[in-house]
């Protein structure tokens, strides 16, 4: 299926191209500062017609389901809007009337009216068919407009909805297995915008215009309606989803929204007109490139997104609190990046700008680096500390594969491998994920005053400082180089995640789910103070091996250390 949709729309498009130079069917650039697009010079605007072909031909071969293809019937008329307001420009009431249009029928023919409203996966509020009515249109017609307002940067509309449906397909699967999701809405639009973002990719050569960002608003908040309402594919359904989950994979482009929506009200603007209040504009007249704007906001999209999974993949901890403050994160950021634009220089920390008295800034200095010198010793700790605390894990399998990593390590030093940036990470993490594996695999107690005190509850405190302490740091000491986003970075993300597709019988075996939860939080650690530190990967190196080793010695060939 996947590469069905991915040939579909690359033999599509450079007949498209041709079509849109035959009818001058361009995006042109604004010559007006205050206008939004960026493009410096025409650029072909019907490659939505790719994505939307790809994943129609996608299913037409593979999928028989008549309730889906209600759906997608009902998502035509959104489409065939969006392409002639990319010929002829249409006004802001017609568009919105269509739009109104095609989300209510979707809504009662599919039978997608919302009838349970979980706010967590235990809490929940009933919804009159009205009221869940209109709130499903009011969803699809919002995502519609959201997708199509954040289509402001090459790849930037097309890369976040992939981020969306593939997170958004994840959780079910993880929650129940759920193939249908993936089959009838993830696979068919992961392939068609693959296809579509090898041209929309800086610098691009096509966009979708207005007919691919409303299609890909109207199907992505199909997606989300799926998760909220139970599946009508299905006849048995037993999962619960909160509604931040959906919300959180699409918030970039939610709360972006929003908050240009009251930025132009307050200041006596039409919503509908186009300026340069938007997230990515902001990052733009920070100094950053483009194409570094649209990596560092699919780098957040993510974060944000794992935080709406965490009710989900940790049900046994209140992660629901995490996923209801993330937006106020995002919502802080935004705050920044504005705060920032105005001032001379983008790596100014963000409590210098409070700050005019040079003393008291040295002062702060030491304080700050004070702290991230804890950040980092406390990040050591965990690493190798608490194996030895521990006295290894006792388990051979753990010992063995703590001694391969170790001199595969070695082997990477030796050929000064680990200079490149993806060696480092990959290292790095599958090492702290074997070594926070061994840290749990045993419980450990110590007795005072006959009272036992168990150490994997200190250990998690432990986490929980850590992650706290890593939160407040990069919100005060808020610079340009925490936005500079490689590829390595979503390695980072992705590995504890991976965790979960593991068979479930491994999975509480091992505790992973503490595991996963853990190395997040880890990671993310690593990420910010490698950013401040020129030789944090080389120290962490040191420690890693270190604590390999440990394991190696008293797990896998049964040396004996005794307290």
């Amino acid at each position: 299926m996947l590469l069905v949709a991915v040939i579909t729309g690359t033999i599509c498009i450079p007949y498209l191209k041709k079509i849109a130079r035959k009818y001058k069917i361009y995006d042109h650039p604004d010559h007006d500062h205050s206008k939004r697009k960026v493009h410096s010079r025409p650029i072909p605007r019907i490659g939505g017609i790719a994505i939307f072909l790809s994943f129609i031909a996608t299913n037409l071969i593979f999928n028989s389901s008549s309730h889906f293809w209600i759906l997608v019937l009902s998502s035509i008329p959104v489409f065939l809007l969006g392409l002639v307001d990319d010929v002829r420009s249409l006004s802001v009431k017609i568009r919105i009337l269509i739009q109104l249009v095609s989300a209510s029928l979707v809504v009662y023919l599919g039978h997608m009216s919302i009838d349970n409203l979980y706010f967590t996966p235990d809490f929940a509020i009933s919804l009159p068919f009205p009221t869940g009515f209109l709130l499903s249109v009011f969803i699809i017609v919002g995502a519609i407009n959201a997708i199509n307002m954040v289509d402001g940067l090459d790849g930037l509309a097309g890369g976040l909805v992939l981020i969306a449906s593939v997170l958004m397909s994840y959780t079910l699967f993880i929650l129940n297995h759920d193939i249908n999701f993936i089959y009838f809405f993830g696979i068919p639009v992961a392939g068609a915008l693959l296809a579509f973002l090898k041209y929309n990719t800086h610098p691009a050569s096509l966009f979708m215009g207005d007919g691919g960002s409303y299609w890909l608003g109207f199907i992505i908040s199909i997606l989300m309606l799926y998760m909220l309402k139970h599946d009508p594919l299905q006849i048995n359904n037993n999962y619960n989803i909160p509604l931040i989950t959906p919300v959180l994979s699409l918030a970039i482009p939610i709360i972006d929204t929003f908050f240009v929506i009251i930025i132009r009200v307050v200041s006596g603007k039409s919503p509908a007109t186009a300026d340069q209040s938007h997230f990515h504009h902001g990052l733009l007249k920070m100094g950053i490139p483009q194409s570094q704007v649209v990596l560092f906001i699919y780098f957040l999209s993510v974060v944000i997104a794992i935080t709406g999974i965490m009710p989900i993949i940790f049900p046994a901890y209140i992660s629901w609190i995490v996923s209801y403050t993330s937006p106020f994160l995002l919502l802080t950021i935004l705050y920044l990046v504005l705060k920032k634009e105005k001032n001379a220089s983008a790596k100014t920390a963000l409590y210098e700008l409070f700050i005019k008295n040079k003393n008291k800034r040295k002062e702060l200095n030491f304080f700050f680096l004070a702290w991230e010198r804890f950040n980092r010793y406390t990040l050591y700790f965990i690493l190798a500390g608490t194996p030895i605390i521990a006295g290894g894990s006792q388990n051979s399998a753990i010992g063995f594969s703590a001694g391969i990593i170790f001199f595969l390590l070695i082997i990477l030093i030796t050929f000064k491998m680990t200079r490149h940036d993806f060696f480092n990470v990959l290292i790095i993490s599958i090492s702290s994920l074997l070594l926070l594996v061994a840290n749990n695999i045993k419980s450990i107690s110590v007795e005072l005053f006959n009272r036992q005190y168990y150490l994997q509850e200190y250990y998690n405190w432990l986490f929980i400082i850590f992650a706290i302490s890593i939160a407040f740091f990069i919100l005060l000491t808020f610079r340009r180089n925490y936005l500079m986003i490689s590829a390595t970075d979503f390695i980072i993300l992705t590995m504890p995640l991976l965790l979960f597709l593991l068979p479930n019988d491994i999975i509480q075996e091992w505790n992973l789910s503490i595991i996963g939860l853990r190395s997040l939080l880890l990671f993310i650690g690593f990420r910010v103070l490698a950013r401040n530190e020129n030789n944090f990967y080389l120290r962490i190196r040191y420690v890693v091996l270190i604590s390999l080793l440990y394991l190696f010695l008293t797990d896998g060939l049964n040396f004996h250390i005794l307290f």
